[in-house]
């Protein structure tokens, strides 16, 4: 007889529709990495009896990549990063538009839109407006992600929802010696000013 373990029998609370009590919840949190896979074993119960095997595809675009100022230590695109990447500024929007659409024809459901360095500038913010209101036209139903970097507080009424960032500097350590969580604030305000109009741009951008 097979003894079930303590991801067996919260796998099985969870068919169940009970909640984790919060001690259960801690636990997983604070598996460790011998423990990963049993993890990954017992939520896979749960996904397969209200999902199945089905899953949403997410495509990314890498419309500029290397070339970072920023010597953020866990980016491969860092500055002085000796790693084997692509180095290239800001794809044109017709670039763009043929990457997404490569995307869309490989089953996404997602497009993600991703730049390196510290954030655009105002002919920056244009033209990827401009690469996404032509891919929305072509394909309403497809949502629109993007990740370009810190936003001037002038900037955000061009996107919708711009992603919050961290709050302050000493919730982590320092990952990096070119800037501070500071620059961020005025990303941060702008979401909060803007953040519920409805834009054409950005963040899952819907016709």
């Amino acid at each position: 007889m097979t003894t079930m373990t303590w991801l067996d029998e919260l796998a099985q609370k969870s068919l169940a529709r009970e909640r984790p009590a919060r001690a259960e919840a801690l636990r997983v949190l604070a598996s460790d990495d011998d423990e990963l896979m049993d993890v990954v074993a017992a939520a896979f119960k749960v996904r397969l009896r209200y999902f199945g095997r089905r899953v949403k595809l997410n495509y990314l675009v890498n419309i500029k990549s290397g070339l970072s100022p920023e010597d953020c230590f866990y980016c491969s695109q860092r500055l002085g990063s000796a790693a084997d990447v692509l180095k290239y500024t800001w794809l044109k929007p017709g670039e763009v538009l043929d990457s997404a659409e490569a995307g869309v024809k490989a089953g996404a459901k997602r497009v993600c839109l991703v730049a390196s360095g510290r954030g655009p500038n105002d002919a920056d913010i244009t033209r990827v407006s401009a690469a996404i209101a032509a891919f929305k036209a072509r394909n309403p139903d497809i949502e629109v992600c993007a990740c370009l970097g810190l936003l001037k507080q002038a900037r955000p009424s061009a996107c919708t929802r711009p992603a919050p960032p961290p709050t302050t500097t000493t919730s982590t350590p320092r990952k990096a010696t070119t800037r501070t969580s500071a620059p961020r604030t005025p990303t941060r305000l702008g979401r909060r000013r803007y953040g519920k109009q409805k834009q054409p741009a950005f963040r899952r951008a819907r016709a």
